[in-house]
């Protein structure tokens, strides 16, 4: 790993435990989400999924990510058959990697943290105690299975793109792409924000760890990557 990337991943670990405090010492989360939500008719701003922003934001965002997914992994199998596609190998197994381990690692995290969503939430008209991830459920509380709410798993599927980066060549082309990088992830990040599903803490820390498990990925396939980058540009 060079000294740029070691830096970006000690920033991103220092930043992701200094994002975990904050939220843990603050009720930011929950002042933020008294926004989204109106007491008077106990409704979120976006209340349903089957909605124009929901075909956008959530079921036309993820068609999109498992497309790309999916033809990754045509042109992983395809360069077995086709020496033209050989370079792509590694370049799409990384990529692959990237939106495939990004998403079942936050995956892994909710199904462990054990926090509840905002709309789950007592404070917002749900039958849930809120705690923070420090904190421990009241003693007269009883789950009947563990909450999935923490951290954010349909935003880290946009925040899993930013591997593409690492494969492009001209700064202007990267520049874009970390700007679309970030729409895609904060837009699906807001959608469920603003309909009670998460909260803000929630799809900082998604988009800390994409950045941290995307530069640790890199590192064990930067030999190869740079190999058919190399073999690309002597053909």
């Amino acid at each position: 790993m060079g000294k740029k990337e070691k830096i970006i991943l000690l920033f991103c670990i220092l930043l992701l435990i200094i994002t975990i405090l904050i939220f843990e010492f603050s009720n930011f989360d929950v002042t933020l989400s008294n926004f989204f939500f109106n007491k008077n008719t106990n409704s979120w701003l976006i209340s349903s999924n089957n909605t124009i922003y929901g075909l956008i934001f959530y079921r036309g965002f993820k068609i999109f990510l498992v497309s790309i997914g999916i033809s990754l992994i045509l042109i992983f199998t395809l360069s077995f058959k086709f020496k033209k596609l050989e370079d792509l190998r590694y370049i799409t197994l990384f990529l692959f990697a990237c939106m495939a381990f990004i998403p079942t690692f936050i995956s892994f995290l909710k199904h462990t943290t054990n926090i509840y969503p905002p709309w789950d939430l007592n404070i917002f008209n749900g039958n849930k105690p809120y705690i923070k991830l420090f904190e421990k459920y009241p003693a007269d509380f009883t789950q009947k299975k563990k909450a999935q709410g923490y951290p954010a798993g349909h935003a880290s599927g946009g925040f899993s793109i930013l591997c593409f980066v690492y494969i492009l060549k001209k700064r202007k082309y990267k520049m874009f792409f970390l700007l679309f990088w970030m729409f895609l992830g904060w837009s699906m990040g807001i959608y469920q924000m603003v309909r009670g599903a998460h909260f803000l803490s929630h799809t900082i820390v998604s988009n800390i760890l994409s950045i941290i498990i995307t530069l640790l990925l890199y590192y064990l396939f930067k030999k190869k990557i740079e190999g058919a980058t190399n073999n690309e540009q002597n053909q």
